[in-house]
């Protein structure tokens, strides 16, 4: 097992923390301006306890948490890249966040993961959004601020490519499966809740065509065709 942490001392490991005891009672909370003793995890007993009851996204998007994520985080808007102005670890001007498994960028505060998507237009408008945040391009990882709309999550819906289980490769169309009808492709459309059927056609691309008109249509500026 290796030795203390601290340059110079040899002291064995404490609770896994990394240092000495004796070295473990001068740590204090990461979080910035708490002085208070470790607890857990790297913060003290009030802030561990504080992020284990935020739970859900909206709980931890409250007034504190957006002051304190435009007081450590830097956001180009141009570029889409947030680097750190202040942390106790990491060097200042370091690029923030990884990928999560979903593919969008992700930065932890205080503990907690946020998705860089919702950061940026915190930080843009001063605000949290209400609602979901789209990708026009479909690129999670583009967090470049003109690439990004408040969206409700039935036009998040709408900028989604084909889906895996698309057997054409063309959207909004499938075989019929009715027999014996001679028209094969059946044009489909969901929209505010409800399922549109466009009719039956020769063709594969006869039927995309007409999902595409009708998608403009409904869907807005979320249309998407491909």
């Amino acid at each position: 097992m290796s030795g203390c942490k601290i340059s110079g001392c040899n002291g064995e490991l404490y609770r896994k923390t990394g240092v000495c005891e004796t070295h473990y009672q001068d740590l204090t909370c990461q979080i910035i301006d708490c002085e208070k003793p470790y607890y857990c995890k790297g913060y003290c007993e009030n802030h561990y306890k504080s992020i284990r009851r935020s739970k859900n996204l909206y709980e931890k998007e409250n007034d504190a948490m957006a002051e304190y994520a435009k007081r450590v985080l830097s956001y180009d808007k141009e570029t889409g890249i947030f680097r750190w102005k202040e942390h106790k670890v990491i060097k200042l001007g370091t690029v923030a966040g990884c990928k999560n498994k979903r593919g969008y960028i992700q930065i932890y505060l205080m503990d907690r993961p946020y998705v860089a998507h919702r950061l940026a237009w915190l930080l843009v408008t001063g605000a949290w959004p209400k609602g979901q945040i789209d990708h026009k391009d479909t690129v999670r990882t583009n967090n470049v601020f003109s690439n990004l709309r408040l969206a409700t999550s039935a036009q998040n819906s709408y900028n989604r490519g084909i889906q895996s289980n698309n057997k054409l490769g063309l959207k909004g169309v499938r075989l019929s499966k009715r027999p014996g009808r001679r028209k094969h492709f059946q044009a489909r459309i969901k929209a505010n809740g409800k399922v549109h059927n466009l009719g039956y056609y020769m063709t594969a691309e006869e039927a995309h065509l007409a999902y595409t008109e009708a998608a403009k249509a409904l869907h807005g500026e979320f249309w998407r065709n491909d």
